[in-house]
């Protein structure tokens, strides 16, 4: 529970933020390019360690048209 305006209450339970996505090949981590990985700067896993998102995580990538 978090504490919020004087009032406990249940963190909620989706996480949904905007990256960019680049290569394994950026990061000099080309052994990762066979496999289902997703990358992700430490912050993601703060805050979804912070949100209690139940297992098994499922993410969506989607392509942005800027």
């Amino acid at each position: 529970m978090a504490l919020e305006d004087g009032i406990y209450c249940d963190p909620p339970s989706t996480f949904e933020q905007n990256y960019r996505c680049y290569p394994v090949s950026f990061i000099e981590k080309n052994h990762l390019e066979k496999g289902d990985k997703i990358i992700t700067p430490p912050s993601v896993l703060d805050r979804l360690a912070y949100l209690q998102i139940d297992y098994p995580m499922l993410f969506e990538l989607k392509k942005s048209f800027c």
